[in-house]
């Protein structure tokens, strides 16, 4: 499978800015997109360090392991139910394009 062109993951990031902005609304649609933008977003930070994306479980051990920051950020997210933890996790992978 071919990796993702720059212009392709800027259209990713994008969209995880819009599903952030969705998340705004303290009712179930943005409790949707919060968890819809954790779970899509792992794939999204792969294309944008240059990695294959084969699925949660090996993505999470792979960030524990070789990313330190970004597994504790993306660890926030998940435990603390605050839109502030979804917005650090977003910026991080959005600067990885630089």
């Amino acid at each position: 499978m071919p990796r993702k062109t720059p212009e392709e993951i800027g259209h990713e990031i994008a969209w995880c800015e819009k599903m952030l902005s969705g998340t705004a609304c303290d009712d179930a649609e943005g409790f949707y997109r919060r968890h819809w933008l954790l779970t899509d977003s792992l794939e999204v930070y792969c294309d944008a360090k240059g990695l294959r994306y084969f699925g949660s479980k090996k993505t999470l051990r792979l960030i524990e392991r070789t990313d330190s920051v970004a597994f504790r950020i993306y660890s926030a997210a998940l435990k603390v139910f605050e839109r502030e933890r979804l917005e650090e996790w977003v910026e991080y992978f959005k600067g990885v394009l630089g």
